[in-house]
C-alpha cells in the first residue's frame, strides 16, 4: 500500500516517471496476491527436473474473471496493461526500458485507475476484522 501511495503522491507531483514504475510494480503484486487469497494458483512449485515459476501478468490477467473482477476489467487490463499486438502494452514498454519517452500523462493516470480498481476488488473480499462493519472504516 505504500509503494501505491508514494505512486500517487508522484503522479500528483508531476512525477510522472516514479509515478508509472510504482503503480505498474504495485498493481502486479495485488493482482497476484488477490488471485492467491482466492485459490487461484499463482505460484507451480517445483517438480522433479521441472523448477517452480511464477505466474507472469498475462497468466494473472486470464484468471482476474475468475477472481472476481467483472468484464470488462480483464480485457481494460489485457490492453492498457501487456498486449504488445492491439494495446499499449505499458508494463512492459515502461519497466523493460523498451520507449525513448514515458507515456503521456493521461496514461500514466489510467494505469493508477487499475491501481484502484484492483485495490477495490480486495476490500471487496475481504473478510471484516471482529468488531467491525461494513459501514464503519475496518
Amino acid at each position: 500500500m505504500r509503494g501505491l501511495a508514494h505512486a500517487f503522491h508522484a503522479y500528483f507531483e508531476h512525477d510522472d516517471d516514479v509515478a508509472i514504475e510504482l503503480a505498474l510494480i504495485r498493481i502486479e503484486g495485488l493482482l497476484r496476491r488477490h488471485l492467491k487469497a482466492t485459490d487461484i494458483p499463482v505460484i507451480q512449485h517445483a517438480q522433479g527436473d521441472r523448477p517452480g515459476q511464477i505466474s507472469q501478468l498475462g497468466a494473472l490477467i486470464a484468471d482476474m474473471e475468475a477472481g472476481g473482477f467483472e468484464a470488462p476489467w480483464p480485457t481494460v487490463f489485457r490492453f492498457l496493461l501487456a498486449d504488445p499486438k492491439e494495446g499499449l502494452n505499458l508494463r512492459n514498454e515502461v519497466l523493460h526500458d523498451l520507449v525513448d519517452r514515458r507515456p503521456p500523462r493521461h496514461r500514466v493516470a489510467l494505469v493508477l485507475q487499475a491501481a484502484l480498481v484492483v485495490l477495490r476488488s480486495i476490500t471487496a473480499h475481504e473478510p471484516l476484522e471482529e468488531g467491525a462493519s461494513a459501514d464503519t472504516p475496518g
